[in-house]
């Protein structure tokens, strides 16, 4: 079984820019932040009116050079 991802025990420095913008898919929206950085998750359409609140941020932990843990 391989090892379940976890944040490296040193911080990995990387540069965020490429990744920064919005990605949109059926009932979500989301945006990737430089500030900290950070991914916000936005529910859309019918759902986000189940939701007490349609809006989450999570911060990016990299791992790796293209690779980032969300909890």
């Amino acid at each position: 079984m391989p090892r379940p991802l976890t944040p490296p025990e040193e911080p990995v420095t990387v540069d965020v820019t490429p990744y920064v913008g919005r990605y949109e898919r059926a009932s979500v929206l989301m945006e990737v932040l430089a500030d900290g950085p950070t991914l916000r998750t936005t529910i859309t359409g019918p759902l986000a009116e189940m939701v007490p609140d349609p809006v989450e941020e999570y911060p990016l932990v990299a791992v790796g050079p293209a690779l980032f843990a969300v909890k």
